[in-house]
Formats: C-alpha cells, structure tokens, sequence
C-alpha cells in the first residue's frame, strides 16, 4: 500500500467513519451503507487515478440504492451491498476534493470533513430517499432521464406516467436510448404494443 493510499484510510478512519457511525452506517472497506424502509444509503471515499506517492485526493460520492427499481433494469442486481456507482440517483459532496499528503493534518482534515457530511450529506439522503424525490431527480441531472423516469414511474404503479416518458425518450431521442433500446424495453414492461417500431 502507498503512503497517500495509508493516508486516505486513516482520513476515513479517523475522520469519516466515527461520523458516519453515530448516524447508522456501517463501513465497508471504502464504503459506508445505510439501510433505510425502502432504499439504502451510500458513501463511497473515491481516491483520485492521479495520486502519486507524494500527494493525493480524495471526494465522497453519495448514492441511493432502491431495490424496488432493480426488475427496470437488467445490470442492477438486488444485493445488500449496493455499489454507489450504480445508483440512478448520485452526488458529490459540493465537488469537493481533499489533499493529503505526508504533511497534511488529521485534525484539519477531520475539522473539514465532519461537518460538510452532516451539513451536505444527510440532508441530501433525506430529500432524496423516496421514488418521487428520486425520479425529480433524474429528470433534472440523469443522461437518460426519461428511460429512469419511466422505470421509476412503473415502480410508483403509474404506468401512465410511465407511457409517457417512454414517449418523450422516443421523441428526443438525443441525449436518451434509440429506439433499438427504448423499444424493446417499452414492450417487456407493457408500455408499447409488440408491434411497435
């Protein structure tokens, strides 16, 4: 292990992990999980590709996991232990970077870093743990907002809310599936006729 990768693991030991306990979540090598009536919370620390031996970063993505979205799409798998990469709904901590480095103090860093994950974080986990919350959010941030839109409107049982989305996908076609994907995809859930091209 490298120095700065030591680093970035007494960081989350020392600064990241006591927070994240006293509010629920349980540490997972570089992630943090907690479970919630419908979803699960993730904190995953993301050490920079670029670090060298001398100096390094590090950010805290968030994710929320919802298992009910898990039958919409077949690269989501129903597991305890969710990966914050493959959530529809994500964030970063403000954008935020840390430096470490063999001079970097762990008070400093912790006197940063606490407060931001109760003043960033939770309030994100609790706008955001809920599918009508959640599909806001893809609509508003997501590559592909309205093929989330509608799996997410399927899961909330408003399938003609999901029809419509579907619609929109095909219509904009930029920026969402072609209708190679979207189509196909429209029929195993009910939402456009077999027939459909």
């Amino acid at each position: 292990m490298s120095e700065i990768a030591r680093l970035i693991d007494q960081a989350i030991r020392e600064s990241i992990a006591p927070t994240l306990k006293t509010h629920g979540f349980r540490k997972d090598g570089r992630n943090f999980r907690r479970r919630e009536p419908n979803c699960i919370w993730i904190v995953n620390v993301q050490a920079s590709a670029w670090n060298s031996n001398e100096e390094g970063r590090f950010t805290i993505n968030l994710g929320v996991h919802f298992p009910t979205l898990v039958p919409y799409f077949p690269w989501k798998k129903d597991t305890d232990r969710p990966s914050e990469v493959r959530c529809l709904v994500r964030s970063r901590i403000g954008e935020l970077w840390w430096k470490v480095s063999p001079t970097t103090n762990p008070d400093d860093l912790k006197a940063d870093i606490s407060p931001r994950l109760l003043q960033f974080a939770l309030p994100w986990f609790e706008k955001h743990s809920n599918l009508h919350e959640a599909r806001n959010w893809v609509l508003a941030q997501h590559h592909f907002p309205h093929w989330y839109a509608a799996a997410i409107s399927l899961a909330l049982n408003e399938r003609d809310r999901a029809l419509e989305e579907v619609q929109k996908s095909l219509a904009k076609r930029r920026g969402e599936p072609g209708p190679t994907t979207m189509i196909p995809w429209g029929q195993q859930h009910g939402l456009l006729p077999k027939s459909a091209n």
